[in-house]
């Protein structure tokens, strides 16, 4: 579900609100200063919900890449994320294991963010965008990344700026978001695996790798997966790897 929040003045700061859909946004919320995680792209914000249930507080933890970052204020926080005053911000919710999510999907989808010291920095909008366009859907790769633990589910490299969304079945031809229809994969096993010159073994949960891979991919072979995506997109998957191979 979507829902629509506004960067609302506050005294000599903003906050989040979402007083505009109040009515059905409140029972989807947890009660008033419970925790809640609010995501742009690859910065994780723990808070706590407000009063009357439809703001959220400022920031009690701050991640980036999934390893904790100082705190932000939310003066900072709205200046890092290049927000006005009354300017709305759309979110899909989403569960992060108990705790409810809300990641955004609008214009601060495409932001990357960096940590350099004490200071978090924006990576340039169109370098930003052009890597973006590569890993995916934001909701698409923040699922995979949850479900992978931060890591490619075929070399294991935790490298997060080479992590992408994979699709097994090509968005192209079916637009599916599920995470069963996705693996986390760093950039160039990703194109291998579109190019159908790596694969699941569905009957082994296990990985192929094509004699067209130079050598340093043999080291991949027979890796195990967990958790195995859907058996339907792998077995489609396999099946052209084997007459193409």
């Amino acid at each position: 579900m979507k829902v629509i929040a506004t960067v609302e003045p506050k005294g000599d700061s903003h906050v989040f609100s979402f007083k505009e859909q109040k009515s059905n946004f409140k029972s989807l919320l947890p009660e008033v200063n419970e925790e809640i995680i609010v995501i742009f792209n690859n910065l994780e914000i723990h808070t706590t919900v407000g009063d009357r249930q439809y703001r959220l507080n400022a920031p009690k933890k701050c991640k980036i890449n999934g390893k904790e970052i100082k705190k932000l204020s939310y003066p900072e926080l709205i200046k890092t994320l290049n927000l006005s005053s009354n300017q709305t911000v759309n979110f899909e919710i989403a569960n992060k294991g108990n705790l409810i999510s809300l990641v955004a999907i609008d214009q601060t989808e495409n932001l990357l963010f960096m940590e350099n010291g004490n200071t978090i920095k924006t990576i340039d909008e169109k370098i930003s965008r052009d890597i973006m366009s590569r890993r995916g859907q934001a909701l698409f790769r923040h699922r995979l990344l949850e479900r992978y633990s931060y890591s490619c589910a075929i070399s294991d490299c935790k490298t997060i700026y080479a992590l992408e969304a994979a699709h097994i079945t090509p968005h192209s031809e079916e637009q599916s978001y599920h995470e069963g229809n996705g693996l986390l994969l760093r950039a160039d096993i990703h194109t291998l695996f579109d190019m159908h010159l790596i694969s699941i073994n569905p009957a082994t949960g296990k990985v192929v790798v094509s004699n067209a891979c130079c050598q340093q991919y043999n080291k991949y072979k027979d890796k195990p997966i967990s958790p195995m995506p859907d058996k339907e997109y792998i077995e489609k998957h396999f099946k052209i790897f084997e007459e193409n191979n």
